[in-house]
């Protein structure tokens, strides 16, 4: 459990970053970029610190984005449904 602790944190990081970046329109570019790096982190370090099979590794990293696109579609949802309901429309 720790190490995919510290694989997700070390993979996320350039992503938080990059969402930072993406405040200012100017250098929104350079964030996404840094989103892709993070990807980029997680594909190599699933060998190195979950010590996974080489033949394994591209399986896992895309179980793993499908688990990361649809944890973000929830979390989208779930605030756009509070965001909605404080402005008191309601989309159910």
């Amino acid at each position: 459990m720790g190490r995919s602790v510290q694989l997700v944190s070390y993979s996320y990081t350039p992503g938080w970053i990059g969402g930072l970046l993406a405040i200012i329109p100017a250098i929104a570019l350079i964030g996404a970029l840094a989103g892709l790096y993070g990807l980029y982190l997680l594909y190599i370090g699933i060998p190195k610190l979950k010590k996974s099979p080489a033949d394994k590794q591209a399986g896992y990293f895309i179980v793993s984005l499908v688990i990361i696109i649809v944890i973000y579609f929830i979390i989208g949802l779930i605030m756009s449904r509070v965001f909605n309901a404080r402005d008191g429309v309601i989309l159910w």
